[in-house]
C-alpha cells in the first residue's frame, strides 16, 4: 500500500511541508550528478506514476525504487544509492542517516521507513497509474550525448595528465593513463555507431553550468593551461574525478548508463549489440580499478 494518493488531474498531493522545495532541489541535484539518465528516469517516471522521477521521489522513494528497478533491473540496488539514498540526503541535509537503510525501505516498498530514517512527517500518498506512451527515442538521445561527451572528456582528460605530469611516477603511469584515455575515446566511438544504427540523433546533453560535463570541462581547460603537472596535482585531478558525493564519476556514470539504454530499447536492434554494451561495462569496471590504484601510487609519491 502506497503513502501517497493523487488529486483530480494528477496532481500530487505533497506528504510533507516543504515537499516541492525538496522537489525542485532534488531536481538540481540529479541533473548535476546524471544529467543524460534524468532524462530516461523521467520517461519511466511519467508512464508508470504520471509525474517525473524528482517529484516522485520527493513523495514516493518507494515508487522511485520501482522506477529504477524497471529502468536498471538487477543494478537497480547500485543505481538507488547514486539515484535515490544519496539524493535525498543531500537535499534534505542528513548526512548521518544510514543509504542502507534508505535504499532497503524503499525497496520493500516501505515510504514510511524511508520518511521516518529522514526525520520527515508521515502523510497518506499515491497510487501508481500508468499513462502508456513515452519519448523513449528522445530519451535515448539526451542519455547518449551525455554518455558520449563524457567519454570524450575524459579520454582528454586522461591523455592530458599523462602528457604533462612529470616526477619519479611519471614515464611508468603513463601506460595506465593512455589505456584508460584510449578505451573512452573507443567507447565515445562505438555509442556514436549504436546510435547511428538505431537512427538515434544525438543532440545535447541537457547539462547545465554547475553539472558534471561542465566540472569536467573545467578540469580540462585546468589542466591544458599548464606546462606541466605535478604528482600533487595529479592527485586532486584523480581525487576530484572520483568524488561521487558532488557526482557520479565517469566510469559509474557509464556503467548505470549502458544498461538502462539496453533494457529501454529492448526487442529493437539494440540486441545486436547487448554483448558489446556489457563489454563497455566490463571497461569501465576495470577503468575504475586502475584509477583507483594509480590514485594509490599517487598518493604514495606525494607522501616521499
Amino acid at each position: 500500500m502506497s503513502l501517497f494518493q493523487s488529486s483530480p488531474g494528477g496532481a500530487v498531493d505533497a506528504p510533507y511541508e516543504d515537499a516541492s522545495l525538496i522537489s525542485e532541489e532534488l531536481r538540481l541535484l540529479l541533473r548535476r550528478r546524471a544529467p543524460g539518465m534524468i532524462v530516461v528516469l523521467n520517461t519511466y517516471s511519467r508512464r508508470m506514476y504520471g509525474v517525473e522521477y524528482h517529484v516522485l521521489l520527493a513523495r514516493s522513494p518507494a515508487s522511485a525504487y520501482r522506477v529504477l528497478e524497471k529502468a536498471y533491473r538487477g543494478r537497480a540496488p547500485s543505481a538507488a544509492r547514486e539515484l535515490l539514498a544519496r539524493p535525498l540526503m543531500e537535499a534534505l541535509r542528513r548526512t548521518s542517516v544510514s543509504e542502507d537503510e534508505i535504499i532497503e525501505c524503499a525497496a520493500r516498498g516501505d515510504d514510511i521507513g524511508v520518511f521516518i530514517a529522514l526525520g520527515l512527517a508521515e502523510d497518506t500518498g499515491l497510487e501508481g497509474r500508468d499513462n502508456g506512451g513515452g519519448a523513449f527515442k528522445e530519451a535515448a538521445s539526451a542519455a547518449l550525448a551525455c554518455s558520449i561527451r563524457i567519454e570524450e572528456i575524459a579520454a582528454r582528460i586522461y591523455n592530458r595528465i599523462a602528457e604533462k605530469l612529470e616526477g619519479p611516477l611519471a614515464d611508468a603511469l603513463a601506460p595506465a593513463l593512455d589505456y584508460i584515455a584510449n578505451s573512452s575515446r573507443v567507447h565515445s566511438s562505438v555509442l556514436s555507431s549504436v546510435a547511428s544504427a538505431l537512427g538515434i540523433s544525438v543532440g545535447k546533453c541537457p547539462d547545465d553550468d554547475k553539472g558534471l560535463l561542465a566540472e569536467l570541462e573545467a578540469l580540462y581547460r585546468q589542466l591544458s593551461s599548464r606546462d606541466s603537472i605535478s604528482l600533487e596535482d595529479a592527485l586532486a585531478v584523480f581525487r576530484k574525478l572520483a568524488a561521487v558525493e558532488r557526482s557520479i564519476n565517469e566510469e559509474e556514470y557509464v556503467k548505470l548508463l549502458i544498461p538502462l539504454l539496453g533494457n529501454m530499447l529492448e526487442g529493437r536492434m539494440l540486441r545486436l549489440y547487448h554483448s558489446l554494451l556489457e563489454s563497455i561495462i566490463r571497461d569501465e569496471e576495470n577503468h575504475e580499478r586502475i584509477a583507483k590504484m594509480v590514485y594509490s601510487l599517487l598518493a604514495e609519491g606525494v607522501k616521499r
